[in-house]
């Protein structure tokens, strides 16, 4: 949009919208080539005692399996699962026989629309850490004006919590700039693609990106090559509803504030829709909690379905040896039941 940042210069001037949300400001300043993200990330650990360990020839599958009206499924075995890759059925060669470890990366949002939730992220992002299982790894970072580590690889549950509960940190200074899509392509590409197990990134924001040299979709490709599976909470829509009901309906709270807010109303659920396309395609979900107190729930949710996941791992019979990307569907042979996993893995 090349007018928004003039747009919300506008709405500065008769009051509190660009201070909700002024990272938008900054949004006309994208430019148009980018090359690949310059990232802060440091080289992921290799505590052999924390990195657990799978057949490098092997496709790690996190499948997650949902009845009809949304709960999970927990008793299904092998024989209820067909896996096809490009359209030709594979072989299951473990299911369950091993617990696969989950690597996560907690990916924090810290731009000023997320500061008057802090406390709660914070709390909700503690009590998501008590999910965890034993032999489970984190590492936690925040993005805004750059990319920082909180903390790296850790099986330390405590160290998890104490890097989201007190190191994490938003403030009202990081409304110019959002580096979302370089921290994505980081977090994919500099922390999971270097360990093994089941690869997963939680991601807390408002989707909004203005400063980034990565593009979405390189981002989406780096999730995709580093097999791992998005998680999103978002704020988008939750700040989209609070700028509609301030500043819409006839005129806008301030006169002349309905336009710009409206606009900004449709770019943000543009983002959220952008983000929950991402996750799906990764096997992941978005969730949209529109209340503060829905966050921890929402993080809550997120837990109970990364430790109900049946992990199914399978050697492709396809031998070309040639990088392309290669599409996975899985099929529950059970009726009234859906399985949820990644849309297929760039071979290398």
């Amino acid at each position: 949009m090349p007018h928004l940042k003039k747009s919300l210069i506008y709405l500065l001037a008769v009051g509190w919208l660009l201070v909700w949300h002024g990272s938008l400001a900054a949004q006309s300043g994208r430019k148009s080539e980018k090359s690949p993200a310059v990232t802060a990330v440091t080289a992921p650990s290799q505590d052999e005692d924390v990195i657990g360990h799978v057949r490098t020839s092997e496709i790690v599958l996190p499948v997650t399996v949902r009845n009809e009206y949304g709960r999970l499924s927990h008793s299904l075995s092998a024989s209820d699962f067909i896996v096809v890759e490009d359209g030709v059925r594979q072989t299951i060669t473990s299911f369950n026989q091993r617990r696969v470890p989950l690597r996560i990366v907690i990916l924090l949002d810290v731009s000023g629309s997320i500061f008057s939730e802090m406390e709660a992220i914070r709390q909700a992002g503690a009590d998501f850490v008590k999910t965890l299982s034993p032999g489970d790894a984190a590492c936690v970072i925040q993005f805004g004006k750059g990319v920082e580590v909180l903390q790296d690889w850790t099986d330390d549950a405590a160290k998890v919590a104490t890097a989201i509960q007190w190191k994490y940190r938003p403030t009202r200074d990081n409304y110019s700039e959002t580096h979302l899509w370089d921290a994505l392509a980081s977090a994919a590409h500099d922390k999971l693609a270097q360990v093994e197990g089941r690869r997963t990134i939680l991601l807390l924001t408002d989707g909004d990106d203005n400063q980034s040299r990565t593009l979405d979709k390189q981002a989406m490709r780096a999730v995709l090559e580093a097999d791992s599976t998005l998680y999103v909470v978002s704020k988008a829509r939750a700040i989209a509803e609070n700028i509609k009901r301030q500043y819409g309906g006839f005129g806008g709270l301030v006169v002349g504030t309905k336009w710009e807010a409206d606009k900004i109303y449709k770019r943000l659920l543009a983002d959220e829709a952008r983000m929950d396309d991402m996750a799906t395609r990764s096997g992941g979900k978005l969730l949209s909690p529109l209340k503060t107190e829905d966050l921890a729930p929402a993080f809550r949710e997120i837990g109970a379905e990364l430790q109900s996941q049946y992990v199914l791992t399978y050697v492709s019979s396809n031998e070309d040896k040639a990088a392309f990307f290669r599409s996975i569907s899985v099929i529950v042979t059970r009726p009234g039941l859906k399985a949820t996993s990644r849309s297929g893995y760039f071979s290398k």
